[in-house]
This record gives C-alpha cells, structure tokens and sequence, in this order.
C-alpha cells in the first residue's frame, strides 16, 4: 500500500533574505507502514522546470531536509520506494513545508518482483494502440477495457471548496507515453473510476484546469487499486465567477451610457468642471464620503519611501480617489520628492481585446512631479480625455508600463476599484519588477474582486483597507483562507473564491 499525506507548515521568519526570497525548507517525513521510519534512505529531487537536481538523505529520524526553489514543481524518487511522486513548492516562501510518505519496507522488492517483462509491455503497448485517443470511461466495455493484470484502477474523489463531494465534473486523465487520455465525470459521491494502462505516467486535468495533478501507474503484474482525493473548486464556480464578472462589466457598461446621456452638457464643459474639483481638492475643500482613504492609509505605512502610485482615475467612481491623491500630495510632496505617478484609461472593448493579445492600449501615462500643481496637470489632462465606454480594466497593463517608464522605485501602489475586476490578469506573467504591488482598495465595499488579492498574492504583495492593512496574503497556501469585510475567500489552485 502507498499512502501519500501532504501536511504544509507555515513558520515564515525574516532571516537569510536571500534565501527567503527564492527558497522553501521541505521538511520530507519517510514512515514505514509496518512501524518505525527510513532512515538514511537518498532521494533525489529534480525540478521539471529546468532540469536541475537536487539530492538528500533522511536523517535517523527518518526526515529529509532540503532547500527547493519556490514557484517549482519537483519530481522525486526514493530511494526504497518504487514509485516517482511529485510535490510544488508554493511561489510565496515558506521557512518550513512538510510532507509525510508511507509505504511499506517491501515497497521496492515488491515491485521488482512483479514488474512486468520488456515482452508483457510490449503486449500492453501494442494493445492500448488500437484504443482511440480518448476514451469515455462508459465505453470502456466496448475496448475490454476491464482491472486486470495490465489495467490498474484509479478511483479519483472530488471535494469541493466546502469540503463537499464535488458532483458532474468532467475529469480528463491523459499518459505521456501511450499518449491516451480517458474521461469521466464525477458521482454523487464525488468520485469517478478510471481503468488505465500500467507503465504510464498520467495527467490529471480538469475544463479549465490542465495537468492539476500526475499520477504514476507502475508496471507491476496482479490486480492494484489506487485511489486520490482532490480538493477542487469545480467548473461549475468558475463559471459561475466569470458570469458574475461579465455582469459587473455590462452593468458598468449601462451605468456609462445612462451616464454619457445624461450629462451630455457636462461632458461639454467636463474639462472645466475637473479643474474645479481640483482646485478644489488643492485648497483642501474635498469632501468624501468615506473620508479621504488614500491619506489614511499612507499614514498608516509611513515606512514606504520613493513610491510609484497607479491608479485608475477616469472612471467616474475613482474620481474621488483622485483628489484624495492630490490633496495628500499637496501636504507631502515635500517630504515626498521621489514619488512618481502613472495614471491609466480603462481600455474599451476594442482596445482591451487587442491587449489581450499582448499589445498595449496606449492610455497609460506616467510622470514624475515636481510639484501640486504638476500633478493636478496631469489628472486634468488624463481625465479630461473622453473614452466612450470605458468599463474594462486594464490595471495590469498599466503596471507593466509604469515600471518600465519609471526611474528607481521602492515600492509599486496601486489604487483600484474594490469590486471591478481585473480583465487583463493574464498579463501578469509579463510583470518583470520584482517588487511586491501593495493594493489600496478605493471603498469600503464589502465584495472585494478575487482579482485584487491574486494580484496581491502573487506578486507577494498587500491588501490595505481604510481600517487595516493585509499583509500576510501572499503567505498562503493552498486551501487557506482570509477574512476581509466579513467577506470569506479561499486560496484554490491560485485561484481566490469568495465563500458565500
């Protein structure tokens, strides 16, 4: 029997800043089924991203400790143990993860014993050819597809993000080397069997999920049994969030147009009317409704030094955080002289499909003032340029532009709007700077967009509220959670789900 728990431990620490920043302490547990542990037994890790291998031994107490890079996943072999395992270390670094093996002390010998002959794969090899290239699993009568000396079964179980068995998912298990894939869909239980060909390694994957997890299936004769559990968020709830997000983007949508036809005379004069909110912001007669958040929540980090501020100060709801912004200037700029500012459009439809693409809108505009009034020129003339439609944000792309135009910075904040999501998320692969994105939310809203804290945690950054300040987001783990505005989400495959 091969039983496989994973157990993360989070102890993070602010020593060896060189290492933490790059490097995870795998603590591996090697137990022995019939009792004790393995001890002085090699394993050998080798990460699938580019190649490189890494060795240990289990000390007496039967624990591997080793150093992995974060953001890779590692295949490793033990020593006495038949069957290659795979594990990821998270991209946010921990200074200890563990994970426990147990098997049994006749594990190798086992399979040595019964591994199937050259001959015998051969057999099966030239037998799994004739099979389509997939295979729905209630067909597997019409190929003899049946448990047996060379077909394992692998029963996977699905738990959704409430721990409930996860119902109706499609579940798509392909092999490297026969180079076939089986689907089948989850039960009332949450469960789906699967028989396949022995002496493959298998990829597990879901609609919208690819290769989630690998599963290696010995070529070992007898009858063998194999069983999985996975914690999935399920189709269904992505769908659910991408429809919740269209709808917020068609009802931004209607609020401009209602808005564009009901203020045509303002639009006329728009440009006077901004310089009269910021005049009015200069001398300090802002009023806002929820209190100026941009200057509590710099005054409560009076740590960050030489900042690059982004923002999106166009669309009609972040007009107030706008002025928020030049009436903190006003009282800073001084104490402030390297602050830098790099403002953006939300892109319409036809400008944010192409960026989708990879290009750029061409709405981002930075600068470095040297004083008030250079800003308020700034947002005067950004947002006095009228874009029809504008409902899609393009926060990401502006990040990208702002650290490529931006001379030496500390520290990256972004100003955002609390539950509009980020449309062009995707594009964060393409985010070279290294610095964490601390997120100022511009409401007390209570449904903060998911895309806010991936954003957050994936850069290794913050969350910060006109009340408190969130800085251990990039920290968690898969399956943790974090409370916000009495709101509940959930880390998931990096993925954030707001628990209702």
């Amino acid at each position: 029997m091969k039983i496989l728990f994973l157990l993360f431990i989070l102890n993070i620490t602010n020593s060896s800043a060189q290492i933490a920043n790059s490097q995870t302490e795998l603590n591996l547990y090697l137990k022995c089924i019939e009792g004790g542990v393995f001890a002085n037994q090699g394993v050998v890790f080798k990460n699938t991203n580019d190649g490189s291998v890494s060795k240990a031994i289990s000390d007496a107490n039967g624990i591997v400790k080793i150093l992995l890079s974060c953001g890779n996943t590692y295949e490793y072999i033990i020593q006495n143990f038949s069957e290659k395992q795979f594990i990821t270390i998270p991209i946010q670094r921990l200074s200890m993860m563990k994970s426990t093996m147990n098997y049994s002390k006749n594990d190798v010998a086992f399979a040595e014993k019964y591994k199937m002959t050259n001959q015998q794969l051969k057999e099966l090899e030239n037998s799994v050819k004739a099979f389509p290239d997939t295979i729905n699993t209630d067909k597997n009568y019409k190929y003899n597809i049946v448990q047996n000396q060379n077909f394992t079964s692998l029963v996977i179980t699905l738990f959704d993000m409430n721990k409930k068995p996860l119902q109706s998912e499609t579940i798509i298990i392909s092999g490297r080397k026969y180079k076939k894939s089986f689907k089948g869909i989850s039960n009332s239980i949450g469960s789906a069997q699967f028989i396949l060909p022995k002496g493959d390694m298998y990829d597990i994957s879901f609609n919208y999920d690819k290769n989630f997890e690998v599963k290696e299936i010995n070529a070992v004769l007898g009858l063998e049994d194999a069983t999985i559990q996975i914690n999935y968020i399920g189709s269904k709830e992505i769908e659910r969030i991408k429809k919740e997000n269209e709808l917020l983007v068609i009802e931004e949508k209607k609020r401009f147009a209602k808005q564009e036809k009901e203020n045509e005379a303002y639009l006329k004069t728009r440009l006077d009317n901004i310089k009269k909110e910021l005049k009015d912001a200069k001398e300090g007669k802002g009023s806002f409704s929820e209190g100026n958040v941009v200057s509590i929540v710099f005054d409560r980090n009076k740590q960050w030094k030489d900042k690059l501020i982004v923002c999106d100060i166009v669309t009609p709801c972040m007009h107030e955080y706008a002025a928020q912004l030049v009436i903190w200037y006003k009282l800073n700029y001084l104490k402030e002289p390297n602050t830098q500012f790099t403002f953006f459009n939300t892109a319409n439809q036809s400008t944010f499909k192409s960026n989708q693409k990879g290009n750029t809108t061409g709405r981002v505009y930075y600068s470095k003032c040297k004083n008030i009034d250079s800003l308020i020129s700034l947002v005067g003339s950004v947002q006095s340029m009228h874009i029809a439609n504008t409902w899609a944000q393009n926060n990401t792309e502006a990040l990208i532009e702002a650290t490529r135009k931006a001379s030496p910075y500390k520290e990256v904040i972004m100003i955002v709007d609390t539950d509009a999501p980020i449309q062009d998320i995707d594009l964060l692969e393409k985010l070279n700077s290294g610095i964490p994105v601390k997120i100022i939310l511009g409401s007390s809203r209570t449904y903060i967009n998911p895309t806010h804290l991936y954003l957050a945690w994936k850069t290794k950054g913050s969350l910060h509220t006109k009340d408190e300040d969130y800085l251990n987001i990039w920290k968690m783990t898969d399956g943790q959670e974090i409370t916000i505005n009495k709101l509940t989400y959930k880390l998931m495959k990096n993925r954030f789900v707001n628990i209702k």
